[in-house]
């Protein structure tokens, strides 16, 4: 029943697949900051890793230097991105349960808040307001991911390390106040969040 209701909040809320999230966040959780292991440092644009610099050559080596600048406008970007992703492991990928459940919710979702906005604005103020909307969520929950994650040390192919140091060495918490802790929700201590991960992050305080 708790996973139901997960799942209905992320697709009817957030208009994300649960199923996509689970496998991208384990992954995160399993291996986070290990290069061909976590998802979240995995990136066609972006260099996050040593490897990753190495691989690069040409023009992508060359924008690479630069990413600081970019790095926020891209995360503009990143909330798309994620629905994109969401809807292609529901749409392409195998074995996904509850597939055919959360694809109704998602085209659900996205069809009444199209209809809810279209009845009180003309399309282009509703192709703004959505696109304000990704915006918006693509720096928060970016945003949270690089100040906890970016920067920290991380693990090369091949290379296991015991659970403690995995979690602990590859994450930081962040020094917070009344915004942060808002913003943040809980995620502010991502030490607490990657050591005991079945619970809620806000009780993590």
């Amino acid at each position: 029943m708790e996973r139901m209701d997960s799942r209905c909040i992320s697709a009817l809320l957030m208009g994300l697949s649960y199923s996509w999230w689970m496998a991208k966040h384990n992954s995160h959780h399993a291996n986070p900051n290990k290069e061909d292991a976590d998802p979240d440092v995995h990136s066609t644009v972006l260099v996050l890793t040593p490897g990753a610099t190495i691989r690069r050559r040409g023009f992508p080596a060359e924008i690479s230097r630069f990413q600081r600048w970019f790095f926020l406008p891209l995360l503009c970007f990143e909330g798309l991105n994620l629905h994109v992703a969401s809807l292609k492991m529901l749409l392409f990928t195998s074995g996904v349960r509850h597939r055919i459940v959360e694809l109704l919710m998602i085209i659900a979702r996205h069809s009444a808040l199209a209809v809810f906005l279209l009845a009180y604005l003309p399309p282009g103020k509703t192709l703004a307001f959505l696109g304000v909307q990704l915006v918006v969520f693509g720096v928060m929950l970016g945003g949270a991911f690089a100040l906890n994650h970016i920067g920290m040390p991380t693990v090369p192919r091949g290379v296991h390390l015991d659970f403690l140091r995995r979690q602990v060495l590859m994450s930081r918490n962040i020094s917070d106040g009344p915004l942060i802790r808002f913003l943040m929700d809980g995620l502010q201590y991502q030490l607490e969040h990657h050591l005991f991960p079945i619970i809620p992050a806000p009780t993590t305080a």
